[in-house]
């Protein structure tokens, strides 16, 4: 009931004319709460990318898995689960319609026969060569006006919520590592 301000406890008017809320109604208030706006902000860049890629039969989820393959080259399931914070299921449909439209290769680690590894196709390594540049015009655009200073803040505080949530060491020394 709370995630919803217009199913909120009708409180006694204030002295300034407002409704008063209780501690718990300001806790969870949609437009101080960081998941909120965390929430609005993913949501609309997703929404932009989706229509950037939709040209190229691309999907923001195939597009992180791609992403992170350039990167990464030969990483595992384990690894992109890890990074891209997607369930198993969803990251599994993702990298099958990514090897069915011939963009990656499965192959199996080198010193690991069970574990998977995962490389882009030369098709796929020039798709995102494609994408891009598209992608680093909305990140650009996305971020006007943001000063590296703030930016560096930012990341700090996503790395201390994501400390405090449990999030990999792994995940955590790449926001240090990404503070300038």
């Amino acid at each position: 009931m709370l995630d919803n301000p217009k199913n909120t406890v009708s409180h006694p008017a204030a002295a300034d004319g407002t409704t008063a809320q209780s501690p718990a109604e300001s806790a969870v208030a949609m437009e101080r709460h960081v998941f909120y706006w965390i929430t609005q902000l993913i949501n609309r860049r997703n929404l932009s990318l989706t229509q950037s890629l939709a040209s190229y039969d691309c999907s923001v989820a195939k597009w992180r898995v791609m992403n992170l393959l350039q990167q990464a080259p030969g990483s595992s399931m384990n690894y992109l689960a890890e990074k891209t914070a997607v369930d198993r299921t969803t990251l599994t449909r993702t990298v099958d319609r990514l090897e069915q439209d011939g963009l990656l290769e499965r192959g199996v680690q080198p010193h690991n026969k069970r574990i998977l590894s995962l490389v882009l196709t030369p098709q796929g390594k020039q798709l995102f060569s494609r994408i891009l540049p598209l992608v680093i015009q909305q990140n650009d655009k996305a971020l006007a006006g943001v000063t590296d200073e703030d930016l560096n803040s930012l990341i700090r505080i996503f790395k201390q919520i994501l400390a405090n949530l449990g999030a990999p060491e792994s995940v955590l020394e790449e926001a240090e590592a990404a503070i300038k």
